[in-house]
C-alpha cells in the first residue's frame, strides 16, 4: 500500500509535468528559448514536484513512519530532492535524446558519466558535523 501510494505520487508528478510542458512550454523544444526554459522551471518548481512530495509525506505520516509535526521539514527535503532531479537531470536527458547520439565520442560520454556520478555521490553523502 505505502509503496504504491508513493509510486503513484511520483508517476503523477511525471505525468502532470510532461502534460504541462507539452501544453505550455513547447514540449520537446522546451530548451530552445529562455521563455520556454523559464516555463519549464516554473512547472517543475510550482506544479509538478509538489505532487510527489505531498503524496509521499502524507503516506509516511498515515503509515506512522513520520509525525505531522515534522511534515513541513520532511516535505521540504523531499521536494528539494525531486526539484534538483527535475532541474538537473531532465534537461540533460532531453537534450541528449534530441541530439545526434553519434556526435558524442566515447571519451565525452565517460567524462560526462564521471561528472554526474561524482555529483550524485557528493549530493547524497551524509554531512559530517564537528
Amino acid at each position: 500500500g505505502m509503496a504504491i501510494s508513493i509510486a503513484t505520487g511520483n508517476s503523477l508528478e511525471a505525468l502532470v509535468g510532461a502534460a504541462l510542458i507539452n501544453a505550455w512550454a513547447n514540449g520537446r523544444d522546451t530548451f530552445s528559448s529562455p521563455n520556454t526554459v523559464a516555463k519549464f522551471a516554473v512547472i517543475c518548481v510550482v506544479l509538478a514536484t509538489p505532487i510527489s512530495a505531498t503524496m509521499g509525506i502524507t503516506t509516511l505520516v498515515i503509515a506512522g513512519y513520520a509525525e505531522w509535526a515534522n511534515f513541513a521539514n520532511i516535505w521540504l527535503a523531499w521536494w528539494l530532492g525531486d526539484l534538483i532531479g527535475a532541474l538537473v537531470v531532465t534537461p540533460v536527458v532531453i537534450l541528449w535524446a534530441l541530439s545526434d547520439a553519434r556526435a558524442f565520442s566515447r571519451t565525452e560520454l565517460i567524462k560526462s558519466a564521471t561528472v554526474i556520478a561524482l555529483g550524485l555521490t557528493r549530493s547524497t553523502a551524509p554531512s559530517r558535523r564537528r
